[in-house]
This record gives structure tokens, sequence and C-alpha cells, in this order.
């Protein structure tokens, strides 16, 4: 009876996407092997004596080994393997703004054979495990590739790309102001993509949400406004910038005297400004421009005048203040006590009425009665003095009353009432 050969064969499990591979180990001690059989996952493969075979999917699969001598004998074995499943690599990001650190975190996933384990090729820089971050030194897209490997040694790639979105570039203007003045700030932000949030803060305060910001600044100092953008990548950045609000002149004056009268129509005005050292006066009748901390001034006229200063300092914080004065007329009313009716118009004690400083006299009106309340005389014209008659008759000599009304020009009224005695 010729010996009958004995099969055999090398094999070990493995990933699936690397396949199986089975090499023949068979023998025969008298003769040759003339035919053999590989027998797995439905197929049948002859004379080969290595199969490398890929299973379409994860599992435990026999694999059979036939071998035939030249004598016509036959033997087999069966050994089972095992097919490993590959993990799944997969990862998420967050943070790709330029200058932050942009973080990884690995989610990759295996049916069998846990745990996984992550290698990570990032921006040329390699580490091992869940997580990884890296603040990218330009903006642009990188690649980035996790490798995940399982308990059986079976691994997955993924490769990807981020992208590294720009800064906002932050910028806006303005100019320095004095105190009491509004403040201008106009935002020149440039990014790509679009601008989704703008945050204003004076001192840390948050201010304004606007485009632009403006605000008015009463106290002198310095003050940090600072600007934050944020596009639509959600990439934000911000921008301090220090405002000087420079401390303003305060105008202020005195006049003197309280009272002015046109009889002596001077006018002396005083500064009394704080933190000033130029002084421009207006003096409100277009006369010329006065310069200094002290005028002295003549008014031509009565009235109402309005009085400029403008005070200015170093910083050219210049302050302006108005007064109005009062240029009075000198109205003194003198009215006789008697007079001498003789028609003779030389006689200054010829006719009864008003006399005296009559300037700025605006109305007069005056009227005369008897002892027995009779009016004799009415006349609203200064230049009409009471003659002494009644109906064109003179009247008896004796005592009359009488009652003027007095109206300046500032509608100011004065009644005047008393007796005048009238010699014949």
């Amino acid at each position: 009876v010729p010996p009958c050969p004995v099969a055999h064969f090398l094999t070990e499990d493995n990933c699936i996407d690397l396949g199986i591979q089975s090499t023949d180990s068979s023998y025969v001690l008298t003769g040759t092997i003339d035919t053999n059989v590989w027998v797995t996952d439905g197929q049948t493969f002859i004379d080969q004596n290595t199969l490398h075979h890929y299973y379409s999917s994860a599992g435990n699969y026999p694999i059979q080994r036939k071998v035939r001598s030249d004598r016509g004998c036959w033997d087999s074995v069966e050994y089972r393997i095992q097919v490993h499943p590959l993990p799944q690599a997969f990862f998420t990001h967050s943070d790709t703004c330029f200058g932050e650190s942009t973080a990884f975190t690995a989610t990759s996933t295996t049916t069998t054979g846990a745990p996984v384990i992550n290698r990570w090729l990032i921006d040329g820089n390699s580490s091992n495990g869940n997580s990884a971050s890296l603040i990218y030194p330009s903006i642009g897209v990188k690649p980035v590739r996790l490798i995940a490997e399982n308990a059986w040694g079976c691994l997955d790639t993924i490769n990807r790309t981020v992208e590294i979105q720009p800064l906002p570039q932050i910028g806006f203007t303005y100019e320095d102001i004095c105190e009491g003045q509004e403040a201008v700030f106009t935002n020149t932000t440039t990014t790509k993509g679009s601008l989704v949030e703008q945050r204003w803060s004076v001192n840390d305060v948050l201010s304004s949400f606007g485009q632009d910001y403006s605000q008015t600044f009463n106290i002198k100092g310095n003050y940090d406004i600072k600007l934050v953008a944020e596009n639509n990548f959600g990439c934000r950045d911000s921008l301090s910038q220090g405002l000087v609000v420079r401390a303003r002149a305060v105008a202020n004056f005195s006049i003197f005297p309280d009272e002015i009268y046109i009889t002596e129509p001077h006018v002396n005005l005083v500064e009394t400004c704080t933190d000033a050292n130029t002084w421009e006066w207006e003096l409100g009748d277009f006369s010329a421009t006065e310069f200094g901390p002290e005028v002295f001034h003549s008014y031509a006229d009565t009235g109402l005048f309005s009085i400029r200063l403008i005070a200015n300092n170093d910083l050219n914080c210049a302050d302006t203040i108005f007064k109005t004065i009062r240029i009075k007329p000198y109205l003194r009313i003198y009215i006789p006590n008697a007079f001498r009716p003789d028609g003779d118009p030389n006689n200054v004690n010829s006719t009864f009425k008003p006399a005296g400083m009559l300037y700025g006299l605006k109305e007069m009106t005056m009227e005369i009665y008897n002892r027995w309340g009779e009016q004799l005389y009415f006349t609203d014209d200064i230049n009409r003095p009471w003659d002494g008659t009644f109906m064109g008759k003179p009247v008896k000599e004796g005592t009359y009353l009488y009652m003027i009304k007095i109206k300046d020009i500032y509608n100011q009224i004065a009644w005047h009432q008393g007796t005048v005695t009238l010699i014949r």
C-alpha cells in the first residue's frame, strides 16, 4: 500500500483589508503530490501552493486543503481562521480661526477589537490619543490625517482638510476731543466673509453694538476705547485705542457797574474764566472785536446788548458764554408845584407839564382835576402842556389835582400825582 500524502498548510488570522494568506506545507513520503485544491468562502482554487484571499466581510471562515499523490491517494485538512473587521476612523474639529488652538476629537469606532488607538498627523506633527490640538502658524487649507487601530492591529485611515480662517482686520478712526464734545468713532474693520457682531466698550463698559459709535465726554481724561468684531466664521479679534479728552476752558465774566445809564454808558468787563489764557470779546453793538482779560467800552445808545466771550486755552478747547446788558435811559421827572398862565411864551412857568431828563420817555398822559373831581384837561402829548383854561376859558386861581402816567421804552410804568397851584 503506497503511503498517502499528508495535507497541511500554514495560515493565520488577519484584517479584512489585508486578506488571508495560506501557505501549503503538505508532503508525501514516497512519490510526489500532483494535485492540490483550496476550498474556502464557497470557492475552489486549484494548483496554488499559496492562497491569498480577500473576504467580503469579517467573520470566522473554514479553509480546507486537499492534496493527491501521484499514486492517486488523497488527504485533506481544514483550519478555521478569523477575519478581523477594520475600525472606522473619524474625527471632529472646532476653532478654525487663525491664532487660536484648533481642537481635534477622535470619534473612531470598531465592532470588535476595542479599544481603538488613534494616531494623528497634523501639519507635520504626529501624536497619539483621542484628541489633539494645534495653533496653525498661517491661514489656508490644511491636511489632517487620523489612523485608527483596533486591538487586532487593523487600521483605518481618514484624510481630511480644515481651513484656517483669517481674523477680522480691526480698525477704527477718531480724533481727540475737548470736554463736552462728541467723539465719533468710524469703523474701518475688514474681513473675509461678513461681520456678524461688533461691540464697542469704553473703559471695559459695553456701550454699543452699532457699526459706528459716538459719545459725548464731559470729563477730561484718558479713555480706553475697545472694538470687538466677529465674522461669520466665528473668528473674533479686538482693538483698543486711547482717547484723550482735553480740559476745556470755562468762560465767565463780570460786568461793572450793575446798572448802566446812557448818561454814563461806560462798561467794564472782567473775565472770571477757568483754565483760559486767551479771551475774545464781541460787545453786541457792531464795534470791533476786543481781546484780553479786561475790556472797557462805551455804548452810544440805550437798549439790550448781547456780549459774547470766547475763552480758549493751550489745548484749543474753547468755551463761549453770552450775557446781556441793558443801557438804560436816564428818565428823571420834575413836576412844578405852581405856575402863572400869563400867555408869555418866554415865561417858563406860564404852562404846566412835567420837565426834567426825559430821555427814554415812550408815552405820557396827564389829567387835571378840580377839587370836585371834574376833569379839566387831558393830554397824551408831552408837548401840549396845560395852559390854565377849561373849554377855552381861564380857570380861577387855586389848587388843582394832577395825575401823570409815564411809560419808558421798556414799558415800565410810573404814576405821579399831586397838586399844583395856579396863580393869577
